[in-house]
């Protein structure tokens, strides 16, 4: 049993706007944020049953005192109270947040890879789908807009993309100004991505049309988007070794972001390989063959619907 001498080693602190104690030895790394997290919840536990704190790893008791007695007494926290602290659990909690966090930036399968290894190999696509998604007319609108508008505008549209694409086997893999880059094949390869994409297309056109209803009935400014969506051949993998990014390359990106080029409105404008391999699936509208910025002559077509 350690014993904690008042002054040296507590003091009363602010934690989501309750007041709780917290051991002050800096030095002790667990003992910091993630001590006044879980000693927070242990309080709450021992108000409740006072009688049978939990279980847990190493114990600390609080000196009595007339002064700690006190102070303690001011946040309804009863004396004498022993404090059972778990460092293992602690350190658990800790790296499951940092795993979390890693799976904001990297494919779980990365992650893990990563974790393994300690770095990752980039890796060959025989197939998978990108797609493009711009705002049209971005430019213009935003000259009318403060940047805490147009930051708060994009957030909402790009934060639909990303509820919309968790639902699918498709990556999100980055945003760049007001374009939305996402790929489906990856990274654990499967031949439905061409068929999915598109549907995801469909739901992102969709979602745009409802937040247009909404943000106009708020007079705030909404936008309408181009979708542009390839299929082919490409690589991806994890560059640099800070501020770790999972990207792709190759001339199936550049050939989406043609078609997103290319496209209209509210449509979807897929490439001829990826019409080969969604026709079977969907209604489509030849284009022809059009110009694409060092591409030359592509066939386009405008995704129509399900079959």
């Amino acid at each position: 049993m350690n014993s904690i001498n008042w002054q040296r080693d507590i003091e009363i602190t602010q934690f989501n706007g309750k007041k709780v104690i917290v051991k002050k030895d800096k030095t002790t790394k667990v003992f910091n944020e993630y001590f006044l997290i879980f000693l927070y919840s242990l309080i709450s536990i021992f108000l409740l049953h006072p009688s049978s704190p939990p279980k847990f790893g190493k114990l600390i008791m609080i000196n009595e005192g007339e002064e700690n007695r006190k102070k303690l007494n001011k946040i309804g926290i009863p004396t004498p109270q022993l404090y059972y602290i778990n460092k293992n659990k602690i350190i658990e909690e800790e790296k499951q947040r940092s795993e979390e966090l890693l799976l904001n930036i990297l494919p779980a399968e990365v992650m893990l890879e990563l974790k393994k290894t300690g770095r990752t190999t980039a890796r060959n696509y025989d197939l998978a789908t990108v797609m493009f998604v711009d705002f049209k007319d971005f430019t213009l609108i935003s000259n009318n807009l403060t940047p805490e508008e147009l930051v708060t505008a994009i957030d909402h549209y790009f934060e639909t993309f990303d509820n919309i694409i968790a639902d699918h086997d498709v990556e999100k893999i980055k945003t760049v100004g007001d374009a939305y880059l996402c790929a489906g094949g990856l990274p654990i390869p499967n031949t439905k991505n061409p068929v999915e994409m598109v549907d995801v297309a469909f739901k992102f056109v969709r979602a745009v049309e409802e937040l247009k209803k909404e943000r106009t009935a708020e007079n705030k400014i909404s936008f309408d988007i181009r979708v542009g969506i390839h299929s082919g051949p490409l690589i991806a993998g994890v560059v640099g070794i800070k501020k770790f990014a999972y990207d792709i390359w190759g001339d199936a990106v550049n050939t989406a972001a043609r078609m997103q080029q290319n496209g209209f409105e509210g449509k979807i404008n897929v490439s001829g390989t990826t019409y080969e391999l969604i026709k079977h699936r969907f209604h489509c509208a030849p284009r022809g063959r059009i110009e694409a910025k060092n591409k030359g002559l592509v066939d386009m077509y405008f995704v129509e619907g399900r079959r």
